[in-house]
């Protein structure tokens, strides 16, 4: 979609009160699918995301407040111009090379119709929020500038879909630019202090999110339809029985003091009418599916006890009960069912980028969220009527918006600041980086340990890896950052008939604890797998793979197919012990569940391969050669080797992993030319390009 000619980033108008006042309002003309547009974009449906039941109770939404936003937004732009006025700051003048827009520029039809979602996105991204963010950005972040210039930029955030027509994107946030994506007149003229809080805003992944909505009348239906939802918001959770949550720390979070329209937060908040009856006020997020809600600490409270991180202690016995796990579920929705999911997926993810504002946008219609924080509500605006709205205009609202957005961003970053200078006791926090370890000369009664603690993991692996490959179910807990489950998520090992019930003795489960990295097979967790053996609960560390969509199952299904191979030829040693390949009973999400084999190259060593740094013994080199050669003679080719794939544990034992991309009977000179890959990956260096695997190749599941 090329710029129309003449309206590039230099043009020059005289500014002052009148052009951003005829911004103010401007509304955009009536958008319409391009003709057989409808056959071409796919259908809207609900929003899937298999994290969002797993977000800590504390943080999930209770309640939907259905208020005038739009009209509190339309007077933030007056508030930042009343208050530049009281600070004796004039509004900027206009320079030939800042990024200002006219505001004609914001009606223009594309050259292009909008056709999906991205699209859309596209057409709102050359217009409204090219005027917007400039004018946001120069009043709030630097009015002392010789010129309108852009700093907090509209943009796509990541590739995810971005190349196939799509109903539905939560891709596009606000996000200030890197200083080298400044413009020049911007670079030389903001002061250091204006550059230092640039950079500390940087760092967060978005100031807001937009959820756009392909033109149709099933989206016009989703926004419409988001008042009818209830104040009550009970959240879609996984439907298993028998579980107790644990306490977790969660993130420090709090709200912003002040609006952008200049109202305090609280007396915002307390606009809606309190939930008064007992019933009401009921935490709703558990519902009927865990035995006892978690006690969420809230990090960002203060306390007097220690809030130093504490090592997970032994699991207790009396969690272990008989689990109710749930039948495959319809995900068939009404409309305002539709509605409510949409609103639970926009909080969560809202919650997981820790941002205020969310906008809901279809092209022709739009509403705008207010998350707020303590109380656990979405606080709604009316529907806006893009095209028509007046009183206030359209253009007014957006200008308010990205003020409050940036407004709200500034304010929490003040809080957060204060906090960090205000530390307990006086005691700064040590910088946290690569540490020496700590040796201290080797006795006979510390050997001795040590052959008992390894004896020890021994037996506790060999017991581990015969229990977690029979047991038929995997009950997937999330305990890291926002989320610690109120109810697990039941996965069934793949052939296996589902119960209504399971004892102790026929599940186990998988905590997991981190995210480590996303690929084309999924997502990749760092996992503890626990289990109750009698009366002991045992516990070993673990990696989960998630695979989501039909692609994905489909590769993780031929990894697991190469394991099961490799361990029929008798390879079971320099590769991952696999546990199962299971399926979600309420999605068609995948888990494939193995042991943990260490860190890889790249992470064990920072600058292993940018550097070349040579810093692999022999003996280790020695040892991936020769579980490459074990895996050639069970007939395998990996087919991606590289130092991501190669993995070490902290004594030196090493592992090859991620199967995803190998295949089977491979020509003996393919072997070879691996082998030669892997020799240049040890010393840091990637393989030639004409021996990568062709990124069209799809293996077969």
């Amino acid at each position: 979609m090329s710029l129309p000619g003449g309206l590039i980033w230099t043009f020059i108008v005289a500014f002052n009160m009148e052009t951003l006042d005829s911004l103010m309002k401007t509304n955009p003309p009536l958008l319409s699918l391009r003709s057989g547009g409808e056959h071409l974009c796919p259908k809207l449906l609900p929003p899937s995301n298999f994290y969002d039941p797993h977000i800590a109770s504390k943080l999930l939404l209770k309640r939907v407040e259905i208020l005038p936003l739009e009209i509190c937004l339309s007077a933030a732009s007056i508030h930042v111009l009343q208050s530049l006025k009281e600070s004796n700051k004039a509004i900027p003048s206009r320079d030939k090379e800042d990024n200002f827009r006219p505001p004609g520029y914001r009606t223009l039809i594309p050259k292009y119709p909008v056709v999906d979602a991205n699209s859309l996105a596209e057409l709102y991204r050359r217009t409204t929020a090219a005027s917007m963010s400039v004018v946001a950005s120069t009043l709030l972040l630097h009015p002392d500038t010789p010129g309108w210039f852009l700093s907090a930029n509209w943009n796509r955030v990541g590739s995810r879909n971005m190349n196939q027509l799509c109903a539905y994107t939560e891709d596009y946030s606000l996000k200030i630019l890197s200083q080298q994506f400044l413009s020049k007149g911007l670079r030389e003229s903001m002061d250091d202090i204006t550059r230092a809080k640039l950079e500390d805003l940087r760092k967060t992944p978005g100031l807001a999110y937009w959820e756009i909505f392909s033109i149709s009348p099933d989206a016009d239906d989703v926004l419409a339809k988001m008042d009818t939802v209830g104040r009550k918001f009970v959240s879609d959770l996984c439907q298993a029985k028998g579980y107790a949550a644990q306490p977790l720390q969660l993130p420090p979070t709090a709200d912003a003091h002040e609006t952008g329209w200049g109202e305090l937060v609280a007396t915002f908040a307390a606009r809606g009418d309190p939930l008064t009856s007992e019933a009401e006020t009921a935490t709703l997020d558990v519902g009927s599916t865990a035995l006892h809600p978690a006690e969420e600490i809230d990090s960002s409270v203060p306390s007097s006890r220690n809030t130093k991180r504490q090592p997970p202690g032994p699991p207790n016995v009396m969690q272990w009960g008989n689990m109710t796990v749930p039948k495959h579920r319809d995900r068939t929705l009404s409309k305002s069912d539709m509605s409510r999911s949409f609103l639970q997926r926009a909080w969560a993810h809202s919650t997981e980028h820790d941002t205020t504002y969310t906008v809901f946008n279809c092209g022709n219609f739009e509403r705008i969220g207010f998350r707020h924080r303590e109380s656990g509500t979405l606080f709604l605006s009316n529907l806006i009527n893009v095209p028509e709205c007046e009183d206030p205009h359209y253009g007014k609202i957006q200008m308010g918006l990205y003020i409050s957005i940036i407004q709200d961003a500034l304010d929490r970053l003040k809080q957060q600041s204060e906090k960090s200078t205000h530390i307990p006791g006086g005691k700064r926090r040590k910088k946290i980086g690569t540490l020496p370890p700590n040796k201290r000369p080797r006795t006979r009664a510390s050997s001795l340990k040590e052959k008992v603690e390894a004896e020890a993991e021994r037996v506790n692996s060999e017991v581990v890896t015969e229990e977690a490959r029979k047991r038929p179910l995997a009950l997937l807990v999330l305990r890291y950052g926002i989320y610690n489950s109120p109810a697990p998520a039941s996965f069934l090992r793949l052939r296996h008939i589902r119960k209504d019930m399971y004892t102790p003795s026929q599940y186990f489960k998988v905590v997991i604890s981190s995210k480590i990295a996303a690929g084309a097979t999924g997502t990749i967790h760092g996992a503890d797998v626990e289990f109750l053996d009698g009366t002991i609960v045992r516990r070993a560390k673990a990696v989960v793979k998630l695979s989501f969509g039909s692609e994905q199952s489909a590769r993780m299904r031929h990894e697991f197919s190469v394991y099961e191979h490799l361990r029929s030829c008798g390879v079971v040693s320099g590769i991952p012990v696999v546990y199962g390949l299971f399926e979600d009973l309420e999605s068609d999400v995948l888990a494939l569940v193995m042991s943990h084999v260490g860190r890889a190259l790249v992470d064990r060593y920072p600058g292993f391969v940018k550097e070349s740094k040579a810093c692999l013994s022999e003996e280790v080199k020695s040892a991936f050669i020769g579980i490459l050669r074990s895996i050639h003679e069970a007939g395998v080719r990996h087919n991606d080797i590289r130092a991501e794939n190669l993995a070490i544990t902290d004594d030196d034992r090493v592992s090859i992993i991620d199967f995803d991309k190998a295949l089977l009977d491979s020509s003996e000179g393919a072997k070879r030319r691996e082998l030669r890959n892997l020799e240049h990956a040890l010393r840091g260096a990637y393989p030639a390009w004409y021996d990568m695997p062709s990124p069209a190749t799809t293996p077969e599941a």
